[in-house]
């Protein structure tokens, strides 16, 4: 919080007349600091989202965790949405940044957010974006609803007309300051999507079934790329390699049967150069005793 009210009262001093190299220098470190900080954020929610699919299909509480993998996806799409347009608007501020004078423009960006009324726009989206995430789920609103910073604290969106946000930050703005500001509303977005998908992470569970493992198919093969004479291996089970799934594997058309540890073992002999790909289906029991079947194509190619 006191970070970002500083942010923003350097921003309102260092506006177009009063920008100097020193305060240039600095905003353009705030913007890159913003920039990496991003990117760290989209990698860290990106693995976290995959986290929480991973947890919907790997365990036995299947329906709990699918409605909060369901929440996520909810969350992604809002989330990607609005920062698409905020990259948009990036895109039409940043490129006129190449030095301290046109850092300190100020006409364009009362051009852009001003007089084609995209700061009216933003501000409209970052209302519909805060009234969705905060209706998507109970009790993800109850957790994140205090403390969750969707614009400024010192300035109620909901209170306020969308001219007044406008005004707000892109009246007498600098562009560098304009960038600033999209690029902390950017981080914002990204930041709240990461206590929410912390928070679908948490609450799902991820008790497993049996060797700590939900059945998934597993496939192995020896090589990519193979000489003609070679043997193409191919090794697959389920989970663990437990017999207890009963798998039954069909390779290249032909059923094949397991060892007493669940692992079937597939061999073919290669007799002519060329790009292949071979179906591998396998058919198995999940824990609650229904059966179903998954399948991957293994690709390979030989050389003479």
């Amino acid at each position: 919080m006191k970070n970002l009210i500083a942010l923003i009262f350097l921003i309102t001093i260092f506006s177009c007349n009063n920008l100097s190299d020193r305060e240039f220098i600095l905003l353009d470190a705030v913007n890159e600091s913003l920039e990496i900080s991003n990117k760290n954020l989209e990698a860290s929610n990106y693995i976290f989202f995959k986290a929480i699919e991973d947890k919907t299909y790997g365990t036995i509480n299947y329906e709990k965790n699918n409605h909060w993998y369901e929440v996520a996806k909810s969350l992604r799409k809002e989330c990607d949405s609005l920062i698409t347009y905020l990259d948009k608007l990036i895109k039409n501020v940043k490129p006129n940044i190449v030095d301290k004078e046109s850092a300190k423009e100020f006409k364009l960006i009362e051009k852009i957010f001003l007089k084609e009324k995209n700061g009216d726009v933003l501000s409209k989206k970052i209302l519909k974006f805060e009234n969705k995430i905060l209706s998507i789920n109970e009790e993800l609103t109850n957790e994140i609803k205090h403390n969750t910073i969707f614009y400024t604290r010192d300035f109620q969106l909901s209170g306020n007309s969308a001219d007044s946000f406008s005004i707000f930050y892109f009246k007498n703005q600098s562009a560098i300051g304009a960038l600033t500001i999209l690029n902390k509303l950017r981080n914002n977005i990204r930041n709240i999507e990461s206590r929410c998908y912390r928070f679908c992470f948490y609450i799902t569970q991820a008790t497993r079934h049996d060797y700590h493992e939900w059945p998934r198919m597993l496939v192995n093969q020896n090589s990519n790329v193979l000489k003609i004479g070679d043997d193409l291996e191919i090794t697959t089970g389920i989970g663990s390699f437990s017999s207890a799934y009963q798998p039954i594997v069909t390779i290249n058309n032909k059923k094949i049967g397991s060892d007493l540890a669940g692992v079937i073992n597939y061999k073919l002999k290669l007799t002519k150069a060329g790009e292949f790909s071979l179906p591998v289906n396998i058919e198995f029991t999940n824990p609650d005793g229904t059966r179903q079947t998954q399948m991957k194509i293994v690709k390979y190619k030989v050389v003479d």
